[in-house]
């Protein structure tokens, strides 16, 4: 039953396309892709002996466009099993996306049906090495914290095992598959096959030392996705549901215009909260070395620093952790909103359920409604509920927000004051900007 369910999963994510793809693509360089990784592929199997990069990449952009923010550099493919990628620079960040691919029924359905169910399913992990050494080599010429492992179906199994492996910054996976899931069946496994076992021990080791963010965007009736966490799929990262019923693919999503702004959204407000805890570090470095300056420096008579000095490092301080606390937190405020707007659209779909029911047929919608009304379940009850629950917790992060930024601001004022009075710190301070 799951093969067959799986089957119908991914039978669109090979490029048969549910409508035809904007020709920019959709501007989100890790959906698009994502999305164009299905075709490098099928390039590679349709034409194994095509040397020219020019003309695999003129044969894909023939079938889908590659969009002009995304520049090809490098691709893969292992045919032993089946899998494959292909790598993009950004060209508005010049950051390397890497995109593994997905399960494709239309380059070599048999082969990497079966291998990728019993790799995903079962803990297997056979795709993994020759994902790891395309990640290796991209990492050696381009270095590894300019790579972003993305990845659809499949891929995003392959993109969140790359992530783990090698301690990525940042991941962004789209309805994928689970990294394994937890059965009976697999802890037979576990026994029967030891690779099977060491399998699951590695990522279990490797998520618990994992530092970086995994974003993970699933599509509120994908079926692979259901089928796995029905069944204790194992996932990583943040996950956000996009209120779109299109099933598995990714084209549906590429075509809509809402489905991108909202993608836009969470990814920006993650990027945010990634920059300023490395802006934070990077300034704190920085200001360690400042001290060590002022400690060896000779300008004075006397050992260690001056209290100007002792007043410019605690307001330095100061002013970096305010920042990346105001910043780390208008941010989360941002992926809260987006988390609410997702509960309040699943309880309105839960409310409209009520109206229907498989097992009764002699009631119609409204005396439904009313049966369900006076046991206590209403509109208020479902959707109010949940709306005013988000609404308070939208509202607690709004005023921690509110209390960092005035406290960032407040300290900025006093820093000002101070600087009117010493000279000295405010050529320290002058120097620092």
């Amino acid at each position: 039953m799951i093969l067959n369910l799986l089957n119908e999963s991914v039978s669109d994510a090979g490029g048969k396309l549910m409508g035809r793809v904007q020709e920019t693509g959709s501007l989100v360089p890790s959906l698009d892709a994502s999305n164009l990784s299905y075709e490098f592929e099928k390039e590679r199997v349709v034409n194994p002996n095509e040397q020219k990069i020019f003309k695999v990449v003129e044969n894909v952009d023939s079938r889908k466009k590659v969009p002009d923010n995304l520049e090809y550099l490098d691709d893969f493919y292992d045919k032993e099993t089946g899998t494959s990628g292909t790598a993009f620079r950004d060209k508005n960040t010049g950051k390397v996306i890497v995109s593994y691919t997905g399960t494709n029924l239309e380059s070599n359905p048999v082969e990497d049906l079966a291998i990728d169910i019993f790799g995903i399913f079962f803990g297997g992990g056979f795709q993994y090495p020759p994902a790891f050494e395309f990640y290796e080599k991209l990492a050696q010429k381009y270095g590894a914290d300019n790579l972003i492992p993305v990845g659809h179906s499949l891929g995003g199994n392959l993109a969140m095992r790359v992530a783990l492996r090698y301690n990525s910054k940042l991941a962004i996976v789209y309805n994928s598959a689970p990294l394994y899931l937890k059965t009976d069946f697999n802890t037979i496994l576990n026994v029967v096959l030891p690779k099977v076992s060491d399998n699951i021990k590695q990522i279990e080791l490797d998520k618990m030392n994992y530092t970086g963010r995994i974003i993970r965007i699933v599509t509120e009736n994908d079926e692979l996705t259901n089928i796995s966490e029905a069944h204790n799929g194992v996932f990583v990262g943040e996950k956000y549901t996009l209120p779109i019923s299109s099933g598995h693919g990714l084209d549906p999503i590429v075509e809509s215009a809402e489905q991108v702004a909202k993608i836009l959204r969470i990814i920006n407000a993650e990027e945010l909260i990634m920059s300023a805890v490395e802006t934070v570090k990077t300034e704190m470095i920085r200001l360690k070395s400042t001290k060590r300056y002022f400690g060896n420096s000779d300008s004075f008579a006397h050992g260690g620093v001056t209290g100007s000095q002792l007043i410019y490092l605690d307001a330095a301080q100061a002013q970096i952790l305010s920042k990346g606390l105001s910043g780390v937190s208008e941010a989360s405020l941002e992926l809260i909103k987006q988390i609410s707007e997702d509960a309040e659209y699943k309880a309105h779909q839960l409310y409209d359920s009520l109206s229907t029911s498989s097992f009764v047929f002699s009631l119609t919608p409204e005396e439904l409604l009313s049966a369900y009304a006076e046991a206590g379940v209403h509109y208020d009850s479902i959707v109010g509920e949940v709306s005013r629950r988000c609404n308070e917790k939208q509202s607690e992060a709004q005023k921690i927000t509110n209390r960092f930024n005035q406290l960032r601001t407040n300290l900025d004022t006093g820093i000002q004051e101070l600087i009117k009075k010493d000279k000295d710190l405010e050529a320290m301070f002058t120097l620092k900007g």
